[in-house]
């Protein structure tokens, strides 16, 4: 770690992609290139080691995909065996196997 707790390579990547901005988009642009290489390359251990990128990503995937679990249903044949699932609040939502 160099400076400010950056790596060398880390450093390398954010002024090449601010270089290469700057050449093709101004200094504006070559700022926000800049940002852009640092929010994709770095990663933070607040984040879960992930870089902001992919965080922001993932939250959002997580935000908008339904939320669903999949299981298959394995269960011998028979009344012998009941598995009954509940949600958070405790009220039962499925109930599977066991005749009664």
């Amino acid at each position: 770690r160099l400076l400010l707790g950056l790596t060398a390579q880390e450093i390398m990547m954010i002024g090449m992609g601010t270089m290469f901005g700057i050449q093709q988009l101004g200094l504006v642009g070559g700022l926000a290139a800049g940002l852009l290489v640092f929010a994709a390359g770095v990663r933070f251990q607040r984040f879960g080691n992930r870089s902001l990128l992919v965080y922001f990503a993932l939250s959002l995937w997580h935000h908008y995909r339904p939320q669903a679990v999949v299981m298959p249903r394995v269960l011998p044949e028979g009344g012998e065996i009941q598995l009954t699932l509940y949600d958070w609040d405790g009220q039962e939502q499925m109930r599977l196997g066991g005749g009664g």
